[in-house]
């Protein structure tokens, strides 16, 4: 749980595309955990609960079932990394570049 916990904290904070791939869904099922990586407010009571944290692949190795969906989910995380993250990290970027510059002139 508390790897959870930390998987669905680096997906908010970083916002980089994140792939977490449930094991055991034979056994046990990963519902709860996708929806605190769809919906912030469930992960935040989550939080709460406990009081201590786009893709999620379930796979059982018993079966092999689920290794075509991890293997789409890595490659949609790849692309989400060019097409979303990058930009969003270059802007970041260029804003902190924009405040140093602000405060080299004040100082």
């Amino acid at each position: 749980m508390s790897n959870m916990l930390y998987a669905c904290s680096m997906l908010y904070r970083t916002r980089l595309p994140l792939v977490v791939v449930f094991n055991k869904t034979d056994v046990v099922s990963h519902d709860f955990a996708q929806e605190w990586m769809e919906d912030y407010e469930a992960f935040q009571e989550a939080l709460d609960e406990r009081n201590e944290y786009t893709d999620g692949p379930e796979s059982t190795a018993a079966t092999g079932d689920g290794v075509d969906d991890f293997w789409n989910a890595v490659q949609n995380a790849a692309n989400d990394y060019e097409t979303d993250y990058l930009e969003d990290l270059r802007n970041r970027i260029s804003e902190q570049k924009a405040k140093k510059g602000a405060l080299a002139r004040l100082g």
